[in-house]
């Protein structure tokens, strides 16, 4: 009979196995690779392929000096610029971060020459009726554009030299002799030259002109910078390729990825928020409980409530520039005065705008905001149109319709507080200041049992909530009472149900959360008006709760528990337990400006308050029953 293998055989295996696994894992996304240049006044990066970006750090040599170069916020870029004087020869260390908070670097030697004197960056294409000369610009090398219109270039020229300088800049259009190919043959157009001129350093100078692009094909546009002193400056060439595409067929290349609201600035939505409702309205009960519901509506008129967050993938190989605008209709098609923009921002009645280039074979998020003026606000359901336009053409896009649901604040939370304060708060000074004439009608023998369960509370379920629970709300987020509510809830009840069942007398429970606490007091230093206040309500609705299923009263009470008697105590520590989660929930929205949808407020008490109660007190009465039997005998 073959001898069955030892686990050391397997292990060379299981090695390999191991290996191909991370060795695939690895192979779902491509490492952006970067190439440094240094250029006058600075570096640049090009990212290869587009990298996330979230800001970039230039340590200097020989002086040692740090320069960074912030606001980026984790757009997906194909360059990025950091300004600063290199010093020829020496050696920099570049450092980039990408908005997941991954760090890379790279040493570069700048050159042996000194910079050049003379700048100049291509912007394409931006049509001129639409965006004057001082507006903002699309950079980039490959452009996707609408056939058949025309073309907005801007050439800006900048010097790093002292005193004036003058010059012109030739523009000319090419195409390529076939798709694919590096020759390039001129487009038989009028070479259009214009002339600049800089007065003082660091100034710059908008050299603008229009080319004819072709309706679907391929078009170089050319710069080149002659300056006037030929001798000091060396002339420049700056270039970039215009894919030009029917405008029916502009949206192949695109796929939207995600809508959400509501989001922050950088597109980052709240799960346990209500989709697709903002909260606007103040609630009606008086400025108390306004404040107390904090949160609800932007501080001031022109500060955003909200925003849409659009996810957007280009799929294609080049670069898109898209408008987008965001509008909020009634199902009727009528404006929504209270949901516009301020007037003084983008015009009466006017959609919120974002201009974006979405880069070749990457994903961008685009933020647009979402204004109230919660004065008018009108409880209801609305309509947000949401459209992306090609830049230089009237073809829509992206044509992205969600619902808007506008609701007025609950005053729910504020109320609970408010009772849960007024009854809370006395019920824990009682117990606390009380606690040596409860002590004393506990007895010695149950006293001592109190102190060493609630030693063990706090070992086993708050000092795990304080420093080891951190770990699993940073992976599961909001969601991660799943898993801590395991430990702060079903163990936490066993002990509750041993103790009670070794001690079934009024007070038992309200000793075990007081030497919990004061533990946390002293220890730990966990004292606040929420924790004071949660305490106090869970010792009223504990006590109750154990009082109405006949735990502490009657003169069975020291007996076995049956099965009756376990369920009557589980469900009704269960019904305690969920009223005093919700409690917590409230606290929450009140003092730390927490808010969470119907939904996550349901499934919270149901797991955490009543579930996973109701498994920890039947747990716990076998344990109680089998101390109570090591007790006896």
């Amino acid at each position: 009979m073959a001898r069955a293998a030892s686990p050391a055989a397997w292990a060379p295996m299981l090695l390999l196995a191991a290996v191909l696994g991370v060795l695939s894992g690895c192979g779902g996304e491509v490492e952006s690779r970067v190439a440094v240049e240094f250029v006058a006044g600075g570096v640049t990066l090009a990212f290869t392929p587009a990298s996330a970006v979230e800001r970039v750090e230039v340590l200097t040599s020989p002086d040692r000096r740090l320069v960074v170069a912030e606001g980026f916020a984790g757009a997906r870029l194909l360059t990025a610029r950091v300004a600063f004087d290199w010093t020829p020869g020496a050696r920099h260390i570049v450092r980039w971060s990408s908005g997941k908070g991954e760090t890379r670097e790279v040493a570069a030697a700048a050159p042996d020459q000194p910079p050049g004197l003379l700048g100049a960056e291509l912007a394409a294409p931006l049509p001129a009726e639409r965006f004057p000369p001082a507006g903002e610009r699309v950079a980039a090398r490959r452009v996707l554009m609408p056939g058949g219109g025309a073309a907005h270039i801007v050439c800006h020229v900048f010097s790093y030299a002292d005193g004036p300088l003058s010059g012109t800049v030739t523009f000319r259009t090419a195409a390529p002799e076939s798709e694919g190919a590096d020759v390039e043959r001129p487009v038989a157009t009028a070479t259009i030259v214009r002339a600049f001129a800089l007065v003082r350093r660091f100034e710059r100078a908008a050299v603008e002109a229009e080319v004819d692009l072709p309706v679907e094909g391929r078009l170089v546009a050319i710069s080149r910078i002659e300056p006037d002193q030929s001798s000091r400056f060396a002339p420049l060439e700056r270039r970039v390729e215009m894919v030009a595409l029917p405008p029916g067929r502009i949206g192949e290349r695109l796929r939207v990825v995600s809508v959400r609201f509501p989001a922050d600035t950088l597109g980052a939505a709240d799960p346990t928020l209500a989709a697709d409702t903002v909260v606007v309205a103040p609630p009606p009960l008086g400025g108390l409980l306004r404040w107390m519901v904090g949160g609800a509506a932007p501080p001031e008129r022109f500060a955003p409530i909200g925003y849409h967050a659009v996810e957007i993938a280009n799929l294609g190989d080049a670069d898109v520039p898209l408008l987008f605008t965001a509008r909020t209709r009634t199902a009727g098609g009528e404006a929504v005065e209270f949901l516009s923009p301020p007037p003084a921002f983008f015009g009466a009645d006017a959609p919120v705008r974002a201009l974006r280039v979405l880069p070749a074979g990457g994903t961008t998020v685009v933020t647009l905001p979402l204004f109230a003026d919660a004065a008018r606000a009108e409880p209801g359901e609305y309509r947000r149109r949401i459209a992306a336009t090609w830049v230089g053409s009237d073809a829509v896009v992206l044509d992205i319709h969600r619902p808007l649901y506008v609701e007025t604040p609950s005053a729910t939370p504020a109320i609970t507080v408010l009772v849960a304060s007024v009854a809370g708060l006395p019920a824990f000074a009682f117990c606390l200041f009380g606690f040596g004439r409860l002590a004393r009608r506990a007895g010695r023998r149950d006293l001592i049992l109190i102190a060493l369960f609630g030693v063990t509370a706090f070992l086993g379920v708050s000092l795990p909530a304080a420093f080891l629970f951190n770990v699993v709300r940073a992976a599961a987020g909001p969601f991660s009472f799943l898993a801590t509510g395991l430990v702060s809830e079903v163990l936490y009840y066993a002990l509750v149900a041993s103790l009670v069942r070794l001690a079934p007398r009024p007070g038992t429970y309200a000793l075990l959360v007081v030497t919990s606490q004061m533990l946390g007091v002293t220890l730990l230093g966990l004292v606040s008006l929420p924790t004071l206040i949660y305490a106090g309500v869970s010792i009223l609705l504990g006590e109750g709760a154990l009082f109405l299923a006949g735990v502490t009263r009657g003169p069975g009470r020291a007996g076995p528990w049956s099965r009756g008697r376990a369920a009557a105590a589980a469900l009704a520590l269960g019904a305690a337990e969920t009223g005093a989660v919700f409690v917590e929930l409230a606290l929450a929205r009140v003092f730390f400006r927490l808010a969470f949808a119907g939904w996550y407020v349901a499934l919270y008490c149901v797991t955490a308050g009543f579930l996973y109660t109701l498994a920890g007190v039947l747990l716990g009465r076998r344990l109680g029953e089998r101390l109570a039997a090591e007790g006896e005998g």
